[in-house]
This record gives structure tokens, sequence and C-alpha cells, in this order.
């Protein structure tokens, strides 16, 4: 997520523009206090873009709104992420391929007992058909998820069927604002 303040200041019909870091103005000269200033205020989000124009504001007392928007924005993302896990949490432990499909992206990696594919969402679909005929699933859980260095989300499973467990890992997408199932894999434990 990238947050980009900026801030104007007029001083004898010159306009100087800095960034918030910054303590100097592009001329040389110490810029005064931010509170009265004009002020422009650039939020940039994943999904989309607000501009704020914000005219003699004190900015002290719009900090905490600005701190919730951004920490709201961040538990929303982390929310969807958990969302579509428990989604396909249920659609695993149901074994229907047909609902499982619905939260696949358009190509998605799969590994079943060591035989990585890459397959259409469409084609995927009839290979976890198949699977979950040979293997009905009688008990699947989330032992883990989290998100990697890079910010990709991930979740590791128990997957049960009769006597057979297999360790289920899936990576998560974000495609067009929505979170997706980009790689799968069922290994036998």
């Amino acid at each position: 997520m990238d947050i980009i303040f900026l801030r104007t200041q007029k001083s004898a019909n010159i306009t100087s523009i800095k960034g918030i870091s910054g303590t100097k103005s592009s001329f040389g000269k110490p810029q005064k206090s931010v509170e009265h200033a004009e002020s422009h205020i650039l939020l940039s989000f994943d999904n989309g873009i607000v501009f704020a124009n914000l005219f003699t504001m004190n900015m002290r007392r719009y900090l905490p709104v600005f701190v919730l928007l951004f920490l709201t924005s961040v538990s929303i993302k982390t929310f969807a992420q958990g969302d579509v896990i428990d989604q396909v949490k249920e659609t695993i432990k149901a074994g229907s391929a047909k609902e499982l499909s619905k939260y696949l992206n358009q190509t998605v990696d799969v590994t079943i007992e060591g035989n990585v594919q890459s397959y259409s969402k469409a084609q995927a679909e009839f290979v976890f058909r198949d699977f979950f005929k040979q293997h009905p699933p009688s008990e699947f859980s989330i032992i883990h998820q989290g998100s990697s260095k890079g910010g990709q989300p991930f979740a590791i499973g128990q997957f049960k069927s009769g006597g057979e467990t297999y360790r289920v890992f899936m990576k998560i997408k974000a495609i067009n604002s929505q979170q997706l199932v980009h790689e799968i894999s069922f290994a036998k434990e």
C-alpha cells in the first residue's frame, strides 16, 4: 500500500511542492508548519486511488483519521485473505470440485502426489472431481495460514480420506482485487 503526502505552500508567488519527509523547500528556504498550509493528500490503495484536496486544515487533527483509514484497509485485506481460505476449506471438506473451482485462478498449478501440472480453471475442476471421487474427504482442517515475505498469502492444511492423510498447500494471489487460489498441492504424508 502506498501513501503519498504532498504539501504545497505559497510564498511571494512562488509555489514549492515537497514530500512530507523534507524540511526545506526546493528554493532552500525552510518550510513553515504544515498546519495552515494549503494541502493536497493523495492516498493510493491496492484497489483504487482516493484524492483529497484539504484547504487550511490542522493536519494533527486529521492524522488519526488517516491512521484509521490505513489500518482499516489493511484489516479488510487480511479479512479477504482469511475469507477465501475459509471458503476453500469448506469446499474441500465437502469434496465439491465445482465449488472449489469458483476460488481458482484462470490458470492454476496443481500438484497431486508429486504430479505437477498447470491447468485451466475448467480442467482443474475435472482433476479435483476425479481426486475427490477416488479419495472422498473424511476430514480437512487448516493447520497454518500466513503471508510470505513478499506478502503473498498461503495456507497449509491436512486432508484425510479413509486411512490416507495428505498435506495440502495453497498459495493465494490477488487478481483484480479478488483473492484466488494460484497454486494448490496434495502431498501424501
